[in-house]
């Protein structure tokens, strides 16, 4: 039997919509050099890159897994108030930031002045602040905060905990009065 040896070098190309999609780069273990990650037990150390005019170097920053870690660690040290002042500092920082993000413009800060209006943040709202947690502040992401609490005391309702339907009816409260400062407010810019 005769082979057509043409026909047999022959490869057969895949079509290109068949292709694979490209694979995600896994992320660095290593920089210059340096591990990504170092693992200590409770604490890890994360390497941090600075860009700008200190563009280059690098340096560690010891993260915690568990907040049972960092006061374990802290106590080792001796230092229990380490732990207090990180939280004063950041609660600081983000509380600053909070304000400051209120002033969007120096039209609302003048508007605020005009009014006597110069506390930005009150204890009430100051007591509640949670890090990290987003504040809603449109109309439409009031009424869809509304929305779900309403779900969620429906939800503790059928569950037979009054204790915390309650709990989220006040919370409803504040978002209504909010979402009413929030309306008025508009009338009056118009």
């Amino acid at each position: 039997m005769k082979k057509n040896k043409k026909h047999m070098d022959t490869t057969i190309q895949p079509d290109a919509a068949s292709k694979p999609p490209p694979q995600e780069k896994p992320e660095p273990t290593h920089i210059d050099g340096l591990p990504v990650k170092v693992e200590d037990g409770g604490k890890f150390f994360e390497l941090n890159e600075f860009d700008g005019a200190s563009k280059g170097f690098k340096f560690y920053v010891m993260q915690f897994k568990t907040l049972e870690d960092a006061i374990e660690h802290y106590k080792a040290l001796k230092q229990d108030d380490a732990i207090l002042t990180l939280v004063n500092r950041q609660l600081n920082f983000n509380m600053r930031t909070k304000a400051k993000n209120q002033i969007t413009n120096e039209d609302v800060a003048k508007k605020l002045l005009s009014r006597g209006e110069t506390l930005l943040i009150n204890v009430d709202e100051a007591r509640q602040f949670v890090p990290g947690e987003r504040e809603v502040t449109s109309v439409g992401g009031l009424y869809k905060a509304i929305d779900a609490l309403k779900d969620q005391v429906k939800e503790a309702r059928e569950a037979g905990d009054p204790e915390l339907a309650s709990s989220l009816k006040e919370k409803i409260k504040v978002l209504y009065a909010k979402l009413q400062e929030k309306v008025l407010a508009g009338l009056e810019d118009e």
